[in-house]
């Protein structure tokens, strides 16, 4: 992931020519204390995560009446954007909203999405489905209470037993 994201053309503002040996060094060198962290915190449950919000997200639209597919694709870890693309192509997707995820807006993240599926769409230039982007949802006033509540869901269940002075 370290190496992938400092070689994104996107992410890292250095020169081309450096990005990867950037990249590089900083896997070598950062890995370990990042494989350390995360074993701290119980590992990345990111993919599942991503997964489990679609499927909710695709619940709450057949309970509206709509019959929806969700996807998850992502940029530095599998399933990369392209193979879901390819996945969305084979369904015969023809209308496709495309939104990060992530917690709060990023216009990077966001443009690197989208740079993806063009990259997609330019080589298999047979399928040219309607695309839509949600640029932003980390304003919207509901979103801010879900995240507030599941930040508070989260304190409680797992902090349980401690006092909350104690909680950073």
């Amino acid at each position: 992931y370290i190496k992938a994201a400092l070689s994104d053309p996107d992410v890292a503002p250095i020169p081309g020519f450096l990005k990867g040996i950037v990249g590089q060094l900083a896997a070598t060198f950062g890995s370990k204390s990042a494989a350390d962290e995360y074993r701290v915190i119980g590992g990345s449950k990111y993919r599942a995560s991503s997964r489990a919000q679609a499927d909710l997200v695709a619940d709450e639209f057949r309970k509206s009446g709509m019959n929806v597919s969700t996807y998850t694709g992502f940029v530095f870890t599998y399933p990369f954007i392209r193979e879901t693309m390819a996945k969305i192509q084979e369904d015969g997707i023809t209308d496709l909203v495309v939104f990060n995820q992530g917690a709060q807006y990023s216009k990077v993240t966001q443009e690197i999405n989208l740079r993806e599926i063009r990259k997609y769409l330019k080589v298999h230039s047979e399928y040219q489905p309607n695309v839509t982007a949600v640029l932003s949802f980390s304003d919207d006033p509901r979103f801010r209470d879900l995240l507030a509540d599941s930040i508070r869901n989260g304190l409680e269940e797992n902090f349980a037993k401690i006092d909350p002075a104690d909680v950073c």
